[in-house]
């Protein structure tokens, strides 16, 4: 009885202690469940809105408007946010439409945030913005502004920051003015799927579909692009394009953003058909397709200031049609003039605004002709077009003179002579064939008697038509020549 007696003695305590481990326990839910249904009224408070929105504008620098938040469990929707940049922001207008976030608790004190998708994205990127104080932005994706309008005892369980999954834009659409307003760069319709990197601000951001705009470029189908965004740069790993049905545009780069964008993009090309970017009147005497590289440098914002040069190739080339052409074929009895393959044609070139130079040009029709020059173009105009053509000798022996005359200087198994183009793109004028006429009249009156001295001397009774095109002159010397 004494045992049993003592026994009871020492279960006592425990008993008691089961007892409060239970109600302690039961505290515990009861305080976290009230912790719980706070967080969730909080969630969905006006409170929590105003929250987002002060965050936003803190790392934008931007006045913000954000529909009322709308929840349906863990996942939270709003029609539209419209914000409009500030003087130090990176943008003049942010416009967000059907957006949804996924929440997922708290970890290491931040809001998680697996999953956000964007309906529609548009940010526009020029001067005009709203004036405001500089102030500093953070270095991450997270916002820290202190919580507000919320009892004290709560703000401990209420993170001030958020971590951020992937975000998803069926759509993003951006653009870049300069400063007169005018539509430089734009992206268009293009599905972007972005996740943060382990770098603080880093993001790594996946291009799909879409289009790309580029001032006096042709519109171009983005196929897919793959970039690093850091703060206010964007480097492109890599980026394919397409244009005019069957051309490509591939490459590398980095896009500076902010008030002073910056371009730095480089780029190959490759099947681009020379049909699709030639006048009408150029359309059926060149063709072939275009393969080459390419830098973009400059800022997008400034009217002109865009370079863009590299080094373009032309494979499967024909030229066809030139009167010029037409004319030495009559005269050399070699048919291949007038349509001549190119087995080599490349030049290197530079463009900034309307202005287009031409340098290190090549062209070359095996055994028959290469020419090699430079020349400019503005505004259509032909300007110092400078040129060596080279033919094969004995090319030219049905020209009397030609080869004696014109084409003197021997190399690399061509005879050379200096050529001058100019004129303008619809019109281009040279040098040559009036060259090539003199060097004939002279010849023959010199080596043939009367017949050739009469038929010359009666073209030259009016020799300035003749020293124009020569052309008049040549045939009528096409007895002599046969």
């Amino acid at each position: 009885m004494r045992k049993k007696k003592h026994l009871t003695s020492q279960l006592k305590p425990l008993k008691w202690a089961l007892v409060a481990g239970g109600l302690l326990a039961i505290f515990v839910f009861v305080g976290v469940f009230v912790v719980y249904l706070q967080v969730q009224s909080y969630l969905k408070s006006d409170a929590f809105r105003d929250h987002l929105i002060s965050a936003a504008e803190d790392s934008l620098h931007a006045e913000i408007e954000l529909n009322q938040l709308r929840w349906d469990g863990s996942t939270v929707y709003a029609d539209g946010w419209r914000a409009r940049g500030k003087a130090q922001a990176k943008f003049s207008s942010m416009n967000m439409d059907g957006l949804r976030a996924l929440f997922n608790g708290t970890k290491n004190s931040a809001w998680q945030v697996p999953e956000i998708r964007i309906n529609q994205l548009s940010v526009d990127f020029s001067d005009k913005r709203l004036p405001a104080a500089t102030t500093s932005m953070p270095s991450d994706n997270s916002s820290t502004t202190p919580v507000s309008g919320v009892p004290g005892w709560l703000k401990k369980w209420i993170p001030e920051k958020a971590e951020i999954g992937i975000v998803v834009i069926d759509a993003s659409n951006l653009t870049f003015h300069d400063k007169q307003g005018k539509q430089q760069l734009a992206f268009t319709s293009v599905e972007t799927k972005s996740r943060p990197m382990t770098a603080p601000g880093t993001w790594e951001i996946d291009a799909r579909n879409g289009q790309l705009s580029v001032r006096d470029l042709p519109v171009m189908s983005i196929r897919e692009i793959e970039t690093r965004w850091n703060h206010d740069e964007i480097f492109i790993n890599r980026a394919e394009l397409s244009f005019y049905d069957d051309a490509e545009l591939s490459g590398t780069g980095d896009i500076k953003l902010g008030k002073s964008p910056e371009l730095n993009l480089d780029l190959e090309l490759a099947n681009l058909d020379t049909k699709k970017i030639l006048s009408a009147k150029w359309r059926n005497q060149i063709s072939g397709s275009l393969h080459g590289d390419i830098l973009v440098s400059g800022s997008p914002k400034s009217g002109g200031s865009l370079n863009i040069k590299g080094k373009l190739r032309l494979k499967d080339g024909v030229i066809e049609g030139l009167p010029m052409l037409n004319l030495i074929a009559d005269y050399t009895k070699m048919q291949r003039f007038k349509r001549l393959a190119l087995h080599k044609a490349s030049a290197d070139f530079v463009i900034k605004g309307n202005r287009i130079e031409v340098s290190n040009l090549i062209l070359q029709s095996d055994g028959l002709t290469r020419l090699e020059g430079s020349f400019v173009i503005q505004d259509r105009q032909i300007l110092n077009g400078q040129f060596l053509l080279g033919v094969t000798p004995g090319t030219l022996r049905w020209i009397p003179g030609a080869e004696q005359k014109v084409f003197t200087n021997s190399k690399n198994g061509f005879l050379w002579t200096p050529l001058e183009i100019t004129g303008t793109l619809d019109a281009p004028q040279e040098n040559l064939s009036a060259r090539l006429t003199g060097a004939a009249v002279e010849t023959l009156v010199k080596d043939i008697p009367i017949k050739a001295g009469d038929a010359a001397k009666k073209i030259l009774n009016n020799p300035s038509d003749t020293i124009n095109t020569g052309t008049d002159l040549l045939k009528s010397l096409i007895p002599l020549l046969k």
